[in-house]
C-alpha cells in the first residue's frame, strides 16, 4: 500500500494530491522552489565591499594624509596595496561563489509528493504550494519553514494538527 493511499485510509482525506496539470500551473504561477537560488549583487557592490572594512579605511586615511603632506611614494605605496588587496578579494570571493555554485549544481535534493494518487521521488525545487509531501530524515530534525494546516506523524502516532 503507498503512503499516499495509506494517508487516505488512515486519516479519512479525500485528496489525492496535487494532478499533475494542477501541479504545473502552480510551478508557472509561483515558480521554482529554491530557497537557496543565487542571489547575487553587481560586480560594482561586490567590488565596494572590502572599502567598508576598518583596516581599508584606516590605511586610505593614512594613504590621503601622505599625499597632504607631500609624501607622494607613501601614498602611491600605500593607494596601491590597498588596490591590490581590494582586487585580489574580489578574485578570491568570485572564484568561492564558482566552486559554490558548482557544488550546489552536484547536489539533488529530493521530496517524497503525492501527485494523482501515487507516491513519486521529485527534485525539491518542483514542490509547489498544496503539495502533500512524506517527510523524513536520517536526523531527527526537520525544518518547516511555512506551512499551513500541517499534520505530522510519528511512528505511527498522529500528533495535533499544527497551524
Amino acid at each position: 500500500m503507498s503512503s499516499c493511499t495509506l494517508q487516505r485510509f488512515v486519516y479519512g482525506l479525500a485528496s489525492t494530491g496535487l494532478t499533475t496539470v494542477e501541479a504545473e500551473k502552480r510551478l508557472h504561477q509561483y515558480g521554482l522552489n529554491d530557497a537557496n537560488a543565487a542571489k547575487q549583487s553587481p560586480a560594482w557592490l561586490r567590488l565596494a565591499k572590502p572599502l567598508g572594512n576598518p583596516l581599508v579605511i584606516i590605511l586610505l586615511l593614512a594613504s590621503a594624509l601622505s599625499a597632504a603632506t607631500g609624501d607622494l611614494a607613501s601614498f602611491a605605496t600605500i593607494a596601491m596595496i590597498v588596490l591590490l588587496s581590494v582586487l585580489l578579494d574580489f578574485v578570491q570571493e568570485a572564484k568561492a561563489q564558482a566552486v559554490i555554485d558548482a557544488l550546489r549544481g552536484q547536489i539533488d535534493l529530493r521530496a517524497n509528493v503525492c501527485r494523482d494518487g501515487v507516491k513519486s521521488s521529485l527534485s525539491v525545487a518542483q514542490v509547489v504550494p498544496s503539495d502533500i509531501v512524506e517527510l523524513s530524515s536520517a536526523r531527527k530534525n526537520v525544518r518547516i519553514q511555512a506551512t499551513r494546516r500541517l499534520w505530522a506523524e510519528r511512528k505511527g502516532q498522529r500528533l495535533p494538527q499544527l497551524y
